[in-house]
């Protein structure tokens, strides 16, 4: 299949991402988008991760401290996220920081070096592991902005233009690079009423209302998750992923500041409430703000409440109440149809994976066309399915963890995740109901290693009892294991470890590691000075971008 003619079905988020990125990328290819003029946008993706900045970047936009495109969709900056009554209720809360660990001054035992620390010193609190890897932790917790352009050693590896990610109103960014990216792009209004095949089963064109058949030799379904070209028209199998992540509605709202410079937090904060989790993201002009909960423990009129309870507002504000629809399909790009973001699948809000699954498939597509000038084989789509389902089953799998790690069994939503969810079939060999899931437990060697299907419960649980160290785990994983109370180091490991080092005590592991732990301190008490004479992220959104 030779692509010149691409017809992307469906605008928001998606369709808009996908032009901009066939605009700068494939400028030679004739881009039509068509749009339905009554259907709204979802519009639930307002966090970013780090991923995005690179996307972002290769669309030639700014990301280096003085983003113009900021202000056109309310961004504001974010550099962790941060999980409060997920653990444990009234627990500390705890935070996932963006960037790569400072790992330089470790010795052979590496991560497992702070494991230790926590055993030597059991009363210290599960936030020391990322103030000990993450030199910029005294910046987040100061609500403090520092680009780190000087490169100063104290806070490497962190850097602002890699390790600031955006907290956006998706919908608004989306605009703005309709209007500044997709001048050569052709709009068209109007309702698609039909999806007709060819002989072969491939996408011969789309009816519309107003102007008849579109044409094109690719057709990018973006039309949420209607899925009106993958799923209505090609007939591919949607694998549902309720059982495992069952939060299928969400209300959603913003809410106006009450103190700005305070509550504009270089954060989005996920606290865990009766029946679900609330988001926090604050954006320039107003907080964005929705309550993620599954409709098999409370109806819509009960979930409304505790969300108005919690975020102190009542029937004044304007609530949207969202269908969430957790798996994906079989395959994403099934002959000359590719769905990109809510037509092909969705995990759920929780670590902002909405805007990955929209950005990251169309890198795989950007590549898949440049790579031989636009000829595409059937190999060339298996090879883009393939990838795609890793990355989506992986997103799946981490956010699950942020669940079952739980301690909470206060309320029905929260005792299933911790005393009734079981992990699944495929944890005991293949599952024969659910062929589609990946094998799990596959150990992974040479190119395989850049795979992360894997079922990051099942890494946790090895590492836990049987490997006894935190060496092959993620920065990611750990963060969230951490937080969520997860430790290996204790007086038993230890026994059985003296068997070998009959002088494995406290007071040899702490002479032995007191030069690691003492860096660490060192380092955070004087990045704290630098964080103290740094701007606010409010402040320095004011002096840089909203001037």
């Amino acid at each position: 299949m030779k692509v010149d003619n691409i017809l992307i079905v469906g605008g928001g988020t998606a369709g808009w991402f996908t032009a901009a990125a066939l605009r700068v990328h494939t400028p030679h290819l004739n881009v039509t988008l068509v749009e339905s003029p009554n259907i709204p946008t979802v519009g639930v993706g307002e966090s970013t991760i780090g991923h995005i900045n690179v996307f972002l970047h290769s669309l030639g936009m700014n990301i280096s401290g003085n983003e113009s495109w900021m202000t056109a969709c309310d961004a504001t900056y974010k550099a962790s996220i941060k999980f409060t009554d997920f653990h444990k209720l009234g627990g500390e809360p705890y935070h996932y920081p963006f960037g790569r660990m400072d790992v330089d001054n470790l010795d052979v035992t590496g991560r497992d070096s702070w494991m230790m620390k926590k055993w030597v010193y059991p009363d210290l609190p599960q936030s020391d592991f990322v103030n000990s890897f993450y030199p910029q932790m005294p910046l987040i917790y100061g609500n403090k902005i520092h680009q780190n352009r000087e490169g100063i050693d104290l806070l490497k590896p962190y850097s602002g233009v890699q390790d600031l990610a955006y907290q956006i109103d998706a919908t608004k960014l989306a605009l703005w690079m309709k209007g500044a990216m997709c001048q050569d792009v052709t709009h068209i209004k109007d309702d698609v009423v039909d999806v007709s095949l060819d002989d072969k089963g491939y996408v011969s064109g789309v009816t519309t209302t107003d102007h008849g058949e579109l044409t094109a030799d690719l057709y990018i379904d973006c039309t949420g998750f209607k899925s009106l070209l993958l799923e209505g028209a090609l007939k591919e199998p949607w694998h549902d992923w309720s059982e495992d992540l069952p939060n299928n509605k969400a209300w959603a709202t913003h809410k106006p500041y009450k103190n700005k410079e305070e509550e504009m937090e270089v954060w989005t904060n996920n606290t865990g409430i009766e029946n679900g989790w609330v988001w926090n993201i604050p954006l320039w002009n107003n907080i964005g703000t929705g309550y993620v909960y599954c409709d098999s423990f409370v109806d819509d009129d009960t979930a409304l409440g505790e969300f108005q309870r919690h975020i102190g507002h009542g029937d004044e504000l304007d609530y949207k109440n969202i269908k969430i629809k957790t798996g994906r399909h079989n395959r994403g790009w099934v002959k000359n149809v590719c769905a990109i973001g809510l037509s092909n699948g969705f995990v759920e809000p929780l670590e902002s994976s909405g805007l990955v699954l929209v950005t990251e498939p169309i890198d795989l597509l950007i590549k898949t066309l440049t790579m031989r000038d636009g000829k595409v084989t059937q190999y060339d789509r298996d090879a883009w399915c393939l990838v795609q389902k890793e990355l989506t089953d992986a997103w799946k799998y981490f956010v699950m963890m942020h669940f079952y790690l739980t301690e909470r069994d206060d309320t029905p939503y929260w005792n299933y995740w911790s005393q009734e969810k079981e992990m699944g079939a495929h944890w005991w060999g293949i599952d024969f109901e659910q062929p589609h899931f990946w094998p799990s437990g596959m150990v992974a060697t040479g190119s395989f290693g850049l795979n992360n299907t894997y079922d990051v419960g099942m890494e946790l649980a090895i590492c836990r009892l049987k490997a006894e160290g935190v060496r092959y785990l993620s920065n990611a994983y750990l963060c969230i294991a951490v937080g969520s109370g997860w430790n290996i180091t204790n007086d038993y490991t230890v026994k059985k470890t003296t068997m070998v080092q009959p002088n494995f005590t406290r007071d040899v592991v702490e002479n032995k590691m007191k030069s690691i732990w003492l860096y660490w301190k060192n380092r955070t008490e004087d990045v704290q000075a630098i964080a103290n004479q740094s701007p606010t992220m409010y402040e320095y959104l004011k002096e840089n971008i909203y001037k």
